[in-house]
């Protein structure tokens, strides 16, 4: 998530030299010890060597030009010190998931593929994901190194389908520098803050204070945020609140804290006129509003870092959702990441396998990450001087790190997506001021309850 040397492509990719070199430097300094690892590949508990597999195995994934070139470039690397021959399919754009789905129903799928967690449930559900324990059981492979949710975001009755390619908590970023000209004390940059320093009250008047002269004409905004599952519903979390009940049967948004907390999105932007409207933003763009001094917070995630620090001169720090309502609330930070696959009809398991090991290995994760192409998912890697690096913002990048023992994942449930779209489509008059949060809850449910319904129906029973 930083500038580096040792990874950095190039236009051939990266070097094996430098791949070898990085990777001796992190054996050499400790940072990987506590996982066990090596050259990408796990070292086996029992102390014996881990045996090349040999074969090919080929690997789709979405994603821009970075990422397709750390991946092409990392294959030397495979082949030498696994002895297997990976392959990428690059597919960049909203037909991913089309062209994915339609090579697995012609017998030309990928051994691995790279997938959202909203994805997850339907795929292990249809057969689609291949599970991965019995492999983790025979190689002993060392699960220590991922933060214990990343692993539980892809366990489905109590057997690992998948692993996780990044694993980021999203929070509130802040510009330092209107902070102070509004004499704004400093928001807390790790979750251990007293709630009575840190809480809605406090939040809405900071925002208040950082709105000057007339946002629409050239002023600046408070704060702004967009409007999809991740980013709402962590204002219902934060609350103390649910949208659904522990059993996934039943959508709860209806109860009085969601409702509160979904009316405080709406309430920033058309009654306190503290936040720009989803139209001003889609005209002016998210982040530009915030690195030209337009917006004094918004809410993010680590991906955006390096686009943030390229921008010259500009200071910005982070901070944890405030919690509560006027009944209280609690600590709370969603995310999640993507996930890697291996696709359930694969005829070259072992290969896939060391495949898929190495690129959940450290050198792999630190080539992407350096770059700032993905926020890893390694413990070891996150907190990597070359990943949170000293002297340059965010000051409490850690914070991302201490805010997994409090991220919220995506509900697991085989027809997630469609429930998600619903919801996210009856909350848009919400949004727009044109519906109060009361209404667009009661709106929710109507749609939601019966998709839960069918889930519920679906579910195999012994």
């Amino acid at each position: 998530m930083c500038g580096m040397t040792a990874f950095a492509p190039t236009r051939s990719g990266i070097s094996r030299r430098s791949l070898l070199t990085a990777a001796a430097t992190l054996a050499g300094g400790g940072a990987l010890t506590a996982c066990g690892m090596a050259s990408g590949t796990p070292a086996p508990k029992d102390g014996t060597s881990t045996r090349a597999k040999g074969g090919k195995a080929v690997f789709m994934a979405t994603g821009d030009a970075e990422r397709f070139q750390i991946r092409d470039g990392l294959m030397p690397l495979l082949e030498e010190t696994t002895g297997v021959k990976g392959e990428w399919i690059h597919h960049a754009g909203a037909a991913y998931y089309d062209k994915l789905f339609s090579m697995m129903a012609s017998d030309t799928a990928p051994d691995l593929f790279l997938f959202a967690p909203s994805y997850f449930a339907e795929l292990v559900t249809s057969t689609r994901l291949r599970n991965v324990t019995p492999l983790i059981k025979r190689d002993k492979y060392d699960l220590s190194d991922f933060p214990e949710k990343a692993i539980v975001q892809y366990t489905w009755q109590g057997n690992q389908f998948g692993f996780p390619q990044d694993f980021p908590t999203r929070s509130l970023f802040y510009n330092v520098e209107l902070f102070r000209r509004a004499g704004l004390a400093l928001p807390p940059g790790d979750y251990g803050f007293n709630p009575t320093v840190w809480n809605w009250q406090r939040f809405q008047e900071a925002a208040r204070k950082l709105t000057t002269g007339d946002p629409e004409a050239g002023g600046t905004y408070g704060w702004n945020t967009q409007y999809a599952w991740r980013q709402y519903s962590g204002w219902v979390f934060t609350n103390g609140a649910e949208v659904f009940n522990k059993e996934m049967t039943e959508c709860t948004i209806t109860d009085a804290k969601p409702v509160e907390a979904l009316q405080l999105l709406p309430d920033m932007v058309h009654r306190h006129k503290v936040a720009p409207t989803r139209q001003v933003t889609q005209r002016e763009n998210y982040e530009t509003l915030f690195t030209s001094g337009r917006v004094g917070m918004v809410e993010s995630l680590p991906g955006a870092i390096n686009r943030y620090r390229a921008v010259q001169g500009f200071s910005f720090d982070v901070t944890p959702l405030p919690p509560g309502g006027t009944s209280g609330g609690a600590k709370a930070a969603t995310g999640g990441g993507s996930g890697y696959g291996m696709f359930g009809g694969t005829k070259n398991v072992d290969a896939a396998w060391e495949f898929f090991k190495f690129i959940e290995g450290p050198e792999a994760q630190l080539a992407h990450a350096r770059g700032g192409a993905t926020y890893p998912s390694r413990k070891s890697i996150q907190v990597h001087p070359e990943v949170a690096v000293a002297g340059r913002p965010p000051e409490h990048f850690k914070m991302f790190v201490e805010g997994q023992k409090y991220v919220r994942l995506d509900p697991q449930t085989s027809n997630w997506r469609e429930i998600e779209a619903a919801i996210d489509k009856e909350l848009v008059p919400l949004w727009d001021g044109e519906r109060s949060a009361r209404e667009a809850a009661a709106a929710v449910k109507r749609v939601v309850d019966p998709l839960l319904k069918a889930a519920e129906a679906r579910k195999p029973r012994d």
